[in-house]
């Protein structure tokens, strides 16, 4: 857990993610992951602890095709057992993510507000899927 151990639970984030990359590529349609290995560094930039450089390398070969942000959205935003990030912690993660995914040359593609169709549809289209 995040909480106990921030580095080991960043270790963990880096493996899964790295694991989902190389499942994604044998897909033969799109793939689409919920986060990615920017979002590692992401985590421990925000945690102020120091980024690894092998978490620098993977992230600079794992490279994603496209990258879809989706900022908090107050009026549906909850906590429960398994999202213990307060809409402000979520709030800094975002602005975490956008910094770390710029920093390694990706263009964000702004999800829209809108019903859960209208969100899929969004993605959907934009991925040409």
């Amino acid at each position: 857990m995040p909480w106990v151990d921030p580095r080991a639970f960043a270790e963990q984030m880096l493996a899964w993610d790295m694991r989902n990359f190389s499942n994604a590529q044998r897909e033969a349609g799109p793939v689409f992951l919920d986060r990615g290995i920017p979002d590692t560094i992401g985590y421990l930039e925000l945690s102020g602890l120091p980024v690894p450089a092998h978490m620098e390398k993977a992230a600079c070969m794992f490279r994603y095709e496209k990258v879809f942000l989706l900022r908090p959205w107050p009026e549906i935003f909850t906590q429960d057992s398994e999202r213990r990030q307060t809409l402000a912690e979520a709030e800094r993660t975002c602005v975490a993510m956008e910094r770390v995914y710029g920093r390694l040359g990706y263009i964000l593609i702004e999800v829209p507000r809108g019903s859960l169709e209208e969100r899929a549809a969004f993605v959907i289209g934009q991925a040409g899927a």
